[in-house]
């Protein structure tokens, strides 16, 4: 069972699959578009990952060790891709094609052909790999070895490894920042955010996040030049300008993921106890606007730009694991679920 010591304040209930999610504060109610099920077997539906180009959605099994393929237009799966054992991170690099998985029980990352799902390769990532970050700059992924306490870094053009960063401490996420052409990676075991040149593959900063302990999860806002740092050991989220490299604002939240809606300027922010809670940022600050009830066990969130549809993987949802579907009232209803 799930520890709720720290959840979303202000959790409300969820209302019937057609109606409008009931919410507090003041954003726009959701409402539940589709849940798009599941097989039974799905059980631990980890991170996901969304592809613009295709509108294909990429999401994690890690129990089942697959990935499964959903095409958010009909909203149904179209594949899945097996032999992927313990995969925790997936990332779509549209770019180039490919998928890229990590797992971690078999240290190694797996390169996925999109329009095929075959495996064309597999990369060893360090002793226990587990995000991984696009540098579409100079086309290399960067993989964080949790307990290796490095940073992988694999050169695309012929999946090979070509650099190890060392960082001195367990790692968390990590996250490329176009504007600065840096990579940041949370050091959890010292609370730091360290930026890495990808240009040499060198630690060049690094960040004391005062009052964070555990900082493992990270998203980078480019619009606004903020790096949203997850707090797992003290229930923070922890806004950092990237501007100044200081700290902002800090949130008390317990989350387990985020997608970040930069024509919305919303993050929605999935916590302990299958609450979705929204911020929205105005003046570059985190504003708390609206929480809802998913379902106890959601845990993954991923993000359509172009329709604001938001996707919630909830692995038991009236005995079955679903793929729900979510958008704001504010936007057109569909014709037809």
């Amino acid at each position: 069972m799930k520890n709720h010591k720290y959840i979303c304040m202000l959790a409300i209930a969820l209302m019937p699959v057609s109606a409008a999610l009931a919410t507090t504060l003041a954003a726009p109610p959701m409402h539940i578009v589709v849940d798009v099920p599941m097989d039974a077997s799905t059980r631990r539906l980890e991170a996901q990952s969304f592809d613009p180009r295709t509108g294909k959605l990429f999401i994690a099994d890690v129990a089942g060790g697959r990935v499964i393929v959903v095409d958010t237009k009909p909203n149904r799966i179209v594949a899945i891709i097996r032999d992927l054992p313990g995969v925790q991170s997936v990332l779509a690099v549209p770019e180039l094609g490919r998928l890229y998985t990590v797992s971690p029980s078999s240290y190694e990352i797996a390169v996925v052909d999109m329009k095929t799902y075959a495996i064309t390769a597999r990369i060893p990532a360090g002793r226990s790999p587990s995000a991984i970050a696009w540098d579409p700059v100079r086309h290399k992924i960067y993989v964080s070895d949790e307990i290796g306490e490095t940073e992988t870094v694999i050169d695309t053009s012929n999946n090979k490894r070509v650099a190890t960063v060392p960082l001195g401490g367990e790692v968390g996420s990590t996250q490329f920042n176009r504007a600065e052409n840096l990579i940041y990676v949370n050091v959890k075991t010292r609370n730091e955010l360290v930026a890495i040149d990808p240009a040499q593959d060198i630690v060049v900063a690094r960040y004391p996040l005062a009052g964070c302990t555990d900082n493992t999860g990270l998203l980078i806002d480019e619009s606004n030049q903020l790096a949203y740092v997850t707090c797992r050991g003290n229930a923070q989220l922890v806004s950092f300008d990237l501007r100044s490299h200081r700290q902002r604002d800090a949130q008390h939240v317990n989350a387990n993921s985020f997608a970040w809606d930069p024509a919305s300027s919303l993050l929605y922010v999935v916590c302990d106890g299958g609450r979705l809670a929204v911020f929205s940022v105005a003046g570059r600050t985190l504003h708390k606007s609206a929480e809802l009830a998913l379902a106890d066990d959601a845990f993954s969130i991923s993000i359509s730009q172009a329709t604001h549809r938001i996707y919630v993987a909830v692995p038991d949802s009236a005995g079955r694991p679903v793929l729900r579907v979510l958008e704001p009232l504010r936007t057109k209803p569909p014709h037809a679920v």
